[in-house]
């Protein structure tokens, strides 16, 4: 059995831009930072970095997006968790479960697979290493024209965590 999850938020990245930020969330406008930085239960994520904007943008929803996930999985407990995104949506889904499972939502359960299409890189690599040890069933989709899915630049510090499969030319 699967089950699919829906975020109920949609983020508009210009009209929403930083709005939701709060004190403790220092974010420069280029580069990494620590997510969750200075929260309760940081400390998982004491060595990665992920990009400002992504993180941006999974603190607007992330509240809803955590009790909501907490809902499916108490209403479906034996059912395999999938998730699916585009572009920023990845960003923000891979973050979202990876988040999830530090909470301990995944608890006993089945790891969530994740599924995404023209994804960024997003993080460094000890993000990476995260997302592969704790999500091990992602599967990248990239058009092999689109330039979005070669973003930021490795040479600044940013990684894929896993192969992507190319569709199209490349």
């Amino acid at each position: 059995n699967r089950m699919v999850f829906k975020a109920a938020k949609s983020i508009d990245p210009i009209q929403d831009y930083g709005k939701t930020i709060n004190s403790y969330d220092t974010i420069e406008d280029i580069g990494m930072v620590i997510p969750h930085a200075n929260k309760e239960g940081c400390e998982a994520w004491s060595d990665q970095r992920v990009h400002s904007g992504f993180m941006r943008a999974y603190y607007q929803i992330e509240e809803q997006a955590i009790a909501d996930l907490k809902d499916v999985l108490n209403i479906h407990p034996k059912h395999t968790v999938v998730g699916t995104a585009h572009s920023l949506g990845s960003a923000i889904l891979r973050v979202m479960r990876l988040d999830a499972v530090y909470k301990g939502l995944f608890e006993n359960r089945e790891a969530p697979a994740l599924y995404t299409y023209g994804a960024h890189r997003m993080g460094n690599q000890k993000f990476c290493n995260a997302l592969i040890d704790y999500l091990p069933n992602i599967t990248r989709v990239v058009n092999g024209v689109d330039l979005v899915a070669r973003l930021p630049l490795p040479i600044i510090g940013y990684r894929h965590e896993t192969k992507q499969q190319y569709i199209g030319k490349r």
